[in-house]
């Protein structure tokens, strides 16, 4: 015989294949079992390794807070004495599947920064499709103070 001969006589035929597929539904229940308990195996894992990754996050939160608790008494001794107003500046954001939550940061902006935003926005000049594209975008922006 040629190589090829013997390559198609060692190829499984349509009937051993369908004789192997069919010893499986035979075994059925023994692999139905194996599988599922496969998987629970590997959910309880992928779980395991998600409430580890939460807790460490925690963990390393609470450290690298109570860390630079001296550098944020620091920044917001610089902005009260920077400028008037409030130290923090709350603002509502959208996260993941649309849920919103609100963020305390810094304040890095005069507290009228909003009234001088239409005055300064007249003032910049900036084609059509940018000034859509970005918002409001100004170099040197006279809202940000100092510190900010």
């Amino acid at each position: 015989m040629t190589d090829s001969a013997d390559a198609i006589s060692r190829e499984p035929g349509r009937e051993q294949i369908i004789d192997r597929y069919a010893r499986i539904s035979r075994l059925g229940g023994w692999h139905r079992a194996r599988s599922q308990l496969k998987r629970a195996v590997f959910n309880t894992a992928v779980a395991g390794t998600l409430l580890v990754k939460r807790l460490l996050d925690i963990v390393a939160n609470i450290f690298l807070l109570i860390a630079l608790i001296p550098f944020f008494a620091l920044v917001a001794l610089l902005i009260r004495l920077d400028s008037s107003g409030p130290i923090l500046f709350n603002q509502v954001r959208v996260g993941r599947w649309g849920k919103t939550f609100a963020i305390w940061k810094f304040r890095s902006m005069y507290t009228d920064a909003e009234e001088r935003k239409a005055a300064l926005e007249k003032q910049q000049v900036v084609d059509a499709h940018h000034a859509q594209a970005q918002g409001f975008k100004m170099k040197k922006d006279p809202r940000i103070t100092r510190v900010g």
